[in-house]
Parts: structure tokens; C-alpha cells; sequence
């Protein structure tokens, strides 16, 4: 019989599961020389960031550093009258942090997935003003993939007169799968425009990178998009005062990544996120700025494909082998916005809010529940608040932080989606505004922009190697003489001379003492008339 097959390879990725933890980073940092001491911090900011990723067991093991940038004023005399001077600090990578994640069935071959972000900073500062002991609470989580490299017959055609009758069942699948980590700096020199005060140094810099564009080639991908660079400074205006400029315009940027296995025309998912920046006053008008951007990358081809799980014929002349395959099926990928609004109370502590310069937001997504044609992502904002204080405060800067985060939930109505598939859901805000409609509220805007994938676990029964056999005529000869061919297998041999696969192994014992692997070239005795009638 003369039989077309096609067979299929796809190197995909399947769900393991995940998990999440808490870390803590914690040590001790100093205001270097020639700083002033501190007489009260103002604020701590955490960035942290991935040094090592890796399984150990059925864990999950994490570690990286946190980035410290500090804003604080200067001891002040008490006879002293006015306000009191404001100064930054930047301690990159100054603590370390690591968090154990439990995920049953994580092997070490396993892709792990990593995120983390700030959950809180505690601060203490000694008696010289002149060391602080920082505590960050981090919220750390993972999830796991297991990559394999599929193999399956997805369509057979007999030439007349015989037949053969398929079966199978239509999926769209993620080949290629490929994932990426790597850091890319951004630079800028911030021209202070006519009209704002001049600047005596610079109290805290703000980085918001947005990707615009990635494009897949030949073991590369291109990444484009721009930074935009916001400026906490000192004015000495009126014995000094913090201004907050935002650069009008963002810095484009375009990175090359080479990434093994990436083809033209291959999907690309791309976030970032700032984990340092640093700025230099080149003159009372120009900044020049810089910001580290972490970058990940997510490559596939989705390819809609038939798996076939029975073939059958005329006289049983196409044996197959067949087994159960675990396959993520792509269901789809939507992106949607929702606006977060609340009016939240001031802290009581903090002096009364003059005017507000900056509102700063961060989103986080928690639970993806799936029903019938329709998905829920439960997220979480965090807001902070730069403000002017009024003049009773001995510092005019001041800044708002809320302990609880805001709840929120997202909701996609999407066709054909029910229980059963898995959601992965990515959030983050992409603008931030706040208002005053009294002294002890503030109320605050976020545009929250998701991005969720839903995916389906399946286990199929597949079709995974076939062949076409002649109708049996006269006797076996009791051996036949074979040279190994790039798509032979143990299996398809031991079917095609209608003998055993033992019986192969038992005939060739260098085989054996390879475990079956098959090589091009190979010269291979096959026993067949013991199996005669197989």
C-alpha cells in the first residue's frame, strides 16, 4: 500500500502551575559625604530585580537584589527659620532578597516564569541622622511550564484502490515557544524649559517605559518603544522649594535580543519595567538621565492543526502507535481598560496637602476566573502621592503612601470561553491623575490597561507514528539487511518487517546498549520469520 503521511512537530510549552510568596530585603544603608544628616526620611523607594531563577526539587527557587533610592530632610537647627532643605540618595542594589516557592511536579528542566513587586518599606533612622535601617516586604510569585517537542500524524492519504478513514480533532496550538530575560539602558538629557525655575539638584527621577512595537526575524526580535522621564528637583527660588517636571516628550529606544528558535512573522508578548535610574545635573538647565529597563520576551507561532487520534484501513494494512499527549489548546488574547476611581482619606500623620505634583499608581493581578463566556481578573492598585506641603511644615515636600491596596476586577466577555480553561492576566496603569475636593481626601484616576491570554488544558489521545504495509504474500525471509533512514524508529521498523521491536534489540545488541536510539546510516540485521503472521 502507498500512504502519505503528515506528520507534525511542534515544540510547545504546558502548564505546571504556581505560586506565591512573601520576601523580605533588609540591611542597613548610610547617607554618603558630603550629604547633610537626615533629620526626618520623607521616603523610601524600592526597585527590585531577577539575579537567579531556578528549581531545586519540586521548589522554585528566587533571588535578585533591591535597588534603593531615598529622599529626606536635612537636620535642621531650631532657632533656624524658613524651610528646611531636601536632598536624594541613590543605593543601587543595596539588599538582597530570596523566596522559596513550593510547585508539585516542577522539574528542573522546567521554564519559570518570575514576578515581584513592592508590597511595603518600613524605615528607622539612628540617632546621627546618618544611617537608615530599611526593611522591604517583597511579593514574589512564579509559574511553571513544562517544554517538550510534540510529535503527531495530522493527516494520511492512500492511493487507489485502497483507503483509509481518519479521525482526529482541530487545534490551534503555540509552537516555538520561547521565553527571554535581559536588561536595556535608556538615556536622555532633559532640557528644563523657559519659564521653570533652575535646578540645584535632583531629589528623585521617574521612568515610564512603554513598548510600541516588536517585531520577530531570524533568532532575534526587535524591541521599540519609548521612555518617559519625570524629574523631582530642588529650585533655590524663595530659599528652595521641589518642582516636578515631566519631560513632554519620551525617548525612543530599540533593542535587539537574539533569542534561539525565533522565526519572521512568530507572535511577540513584551513587558518592562524600570529597576534603577540616576541622574546628573550637567548645568543649572540640563539633566542628564539614565534608566535600566528589565525586559521580558515571549515568542510563538500559533498554527491550527489536526491531531489525529484513530486511521484505519482496508485488511489492517496501517498499524499505528498512539498516546496520550498533554497540550495547552490557545483559546484567545484580549486586551482591555478599565479606570479605577476612589477618594481616599490622607493619612492622619501627614501635614495638609498644598498642592499635588506627582500621583503615581501600580497594578497587580490576582485571581482569573473563567465562566461561561466570560472572564474576572481581581487586581490590586497601589497609589503613592508627591505633594507640596504648606508652610507650618518644616519641609515643603511631603509624600502619601496607603498600607491597603485598592480592589478592583476587570471583566472580558469573550465568546466561547468556559470553565475548565486557564487565564494568565497581565495589568498595568498606563495614566494617573488625582484631584482634592477637601483638605483630608484625595481622589484618584487610574486607567488600567490587562492583558489576558485564556488557554485550554487538554489530554488528547494522538496518533503519534504510522505505516503502510503490503498484503502478506509467501513466506518471510528468515532475515532482512536495513540501513537506518533519518525518520526511522524501533517502532516503525519492527511494523513494517512485521516482527517485534525486542526481536530488533535482540538482534543488534550495540542498539541495545543505546536504549533503541536510532542513527542515520545505521546497518541493522532484522529477524523476521520467528514473527511471522505479526
Amino acid at each position: 500500500m502507498s500512504l502519505r503521511i503528515e506528520e507534525q512537530q511542534v515544540r510547545t510549552e504546558a502548564f505546571i502551575g504556581r505560586n506565591a510568596g512573601q520576601a523580605v530585603a533588609e540591611g542597613i544603608v548610610r547617607i554618603p559625604a558630603p550629604l547633610p544628616s537626615a533629620g526626618e526620611v520623607l521616603k523610601v523607594r524600592g526597585m527590585p530585580r531577577f539575579d537567579e531563577v531556578k528549581v531545586s526539587g519540586e521548589e522554585v527557587v528566587i533571588a535578585g537584589t533591591v535597588s534603593l533610592h531615598g529622599i529626606y530632610g536635612a537636620e535642621m537647627d531650631q532657632a533656624e527659620e524658613g524651610s528646611g532643605q531636601v536632598y536624594g540618595v541613590d543605593w543601587p542594589d543595596a539588599l538582597q532578597f530570596s523566596c522559596t516557592l513550593d510547585i508539585p511536579g516542577v522539574e528542573e528542566e522546567a521554564v519559570i516564569e518570575p514576578w515581584v513587586w513592592v508590597e511595603a518599606i518600613d524605615v528607622s533612622l539612628d540617632g546621627e541622622g546618618r544611617s537608615l535601617e530599611v526593611e522591604v516586604l517583597l511579593q514574589v510569585s512564579a509559574a511553571a511550564y513544562a517544554r517538550s517537542t510534540l510529535k503527531f500524524i495530522s493527516g494520511v492519504q492512500a492511493k487507489a484502490p485502497h483507503k483509509v478513514k481518519a479521525e482526529g480533532k482541530r487545534l490551534t496550538l503555540e509552537d516555538g515557544v520561547g521565553r527571554e530575560w535581559f536588561e536595556g539602558t535608556v538615556n536622555a538629557s532633559l532640557d528644563i524649559p523657559a519659564g521653570w525655575v533652575d535646578v540645584e539638584r535632583v531629589l528623585d527621577v521617574l521612568a515610564m517605559p512603554t513598548i510600541t512595537g516588536c517585531e520577530a526575524r531570524s533568532g532575534r526580535a526587535i524591541i521599540r518603544g519609548q521612555t518617559r522621564f519625570a524629574l523631582l528637583y530642588w529650585s533655590t527660588e524663595g530659599g528652595g522649594r521641589p518642582v516636578f517636571f515631566a519631560a513632554p516628550e519620551g525617548t525612543p529606544f530599540e533593542f535587539i535580543l537574539e533569542m534561539e528558535g525565533l522565526e519572521v512573522g512568530m507572535d511577540l508578548v513584551c513587558r518592562c519595567r524600570p529597576v534603577q535610574t540616576s541622574a546628573q545635573v550637567l548645568g543649572s538647565r540640563t539633566v542628564a538621565v539614565e534608566a535600566s529597563l528589565e525586559m521580558y520576551l515571549r515568542g510563538c507561532r500559533r498554527r491550527q492543526l489536526t491531531m489525529l487520534r484513530e486511521v484505519t484501513s482496508e485488511g489492517d494494512l496501517v498499524p499505528t502507535r498512539k498516546d496520550v499527549l498533554r497540550v495547552d489548546q490557545f483559546i484567545a488574547q484580549e486586551e482591555r481598560q478599565t479606570v479605577v476611581e476612589r477618594t481616599l482619606n490622607l493619612p492622619g500623620d501627614l501635614p495638609r496637602v498644598a498642592d499635588i505634583l506627582h500621583v503615581g499608581g501600580e497594578a497587580h493581578a490576582g485571581t482569573v476566573t473563567i465562566t461561561e463566556g466570560r472572564i474576572a481578573v481581581e487586581g490590586e492598585a497601589r497609589i503613592s502621592l508627591y505633594y507640596r506641603s504648606g508652610r507650618e511644615d518644616p519641609y515643603p515636600l511631603r509624600f502619601a503612601q496607603w498600607s491597603e491596596p485598592i480592589p478592583f476586577s476587570l471583566t472580558v466577555e469573550m465568546a466561547g470561553v468556559h470553565p475548565g480553561m486557564e487565564g494568565v492576566a497581565e495589568l498595568a496603569v498606563v495614566d494617573a491623575r488625582a484631584f482634592l475636593p477637601n483638605e483630608e481626601q484625595v481622589t484618584v484616576s487610574l486607567a488600567v490597561q490587562g492583558a489576558i491570554r485564556v488557554y485550554e488544558p487538554l489530554e488528547e489521545e494522538a496518533v503519534l507514528e504510522a505505516v503502510a504495509l503490503e498484503p502478506l504474500e509467501g513466506e518471510l525471509p528468515s532475515i532482512t539487511f536495513v540501513i537506518v533512514q533519518e525518520d526511522d524508529t524501533l517502532w516503525k521498523l519492527s511494523r513494517l518487517y512485521r516482527t517485534t521491536e525486542e526481536q530488533i534489540l535482540r538482534a543488534n545488541p550495540k542498539l541495545r546498549e543505546m536504549g533503541g536510539r536510532l542513527e542515520k546510516g545505521w546497518k541493522l540485521f532484522i529477524p523476521r520469520r520467528r514473527a511471522r503472521g505479526a
